[in-house]
């Protein structure tokens, strides 16, 4: 299937952490990852309310506010979820309305959790060689380096 081959070649590849002041989010060509640090005690369902809609996120922890804002780009609703692992952290898996690496997010929201250029610069580099991989599944290019033309998903590579 082709999405744990995707997911496979993030975890081989390594996806760029964006750190903020509640935990990270990252990305991939087709989801955005937003992991929220919690506080013990330990997290319950309860203390969790996620309001996903295709352009707004806001997330609820225990009654404080800890993300509320319009999304950088859509996200289809439907196929969005999240989970709490180990207790402490709430983890909001986002599926990308737009799955190409020309859509890679400059920011989680619209001005806020803004990707530095560096890491947007190694994102698109990233993404690039996730689309390379989905178009040669043959091939293992996670540990692979681009330079040249990678901005805006790089160039288009001659079919097999």
């Amino acid at each position: 299937s082709s999405a744990s081959t995707m997911s496979d070649f993030g975890e081989r590849a390594g996806l760029v952490s964006c750190p903020t002041r509640w935990g990270h989010w990252q990305q991939s060509i087709e989801e955005v990852t937003v992991t929220v640090e919690c506080q013990l005690p330990p997290l319950k369902g309860s203390d969790v309310k996620v309001d996903i809609k295709p352009k707004y996120l806001k997330v609820v922890v225990r009654g404080s506010t800890i993300i509320d804002g319009a999304l950088a780009q859509p996200v289809v609703v439907d196929d969005c979820c999240w989970t709490i692992e180990d207790g402490h952290v709430l983890s909001i898996l986002l599926v990308k309305s737009e799955r190409t690496p020309e859509n890679t997010w400059k920011s989680l929201l619209e001005h806020e959790y803004m990707i530095s250029s560096e890491d947007l610069d190694e994102t698109q580099k990233k993404m690039t060689l996730e689309r390379f991989q989905s178009e040669h599944p043959g091939f293992d290019f996670s540990d692979a380096d681009v330079t040249g033309n990678y901005k805006n998903g790089g160039p288009a590579l001659p079919s097999s």
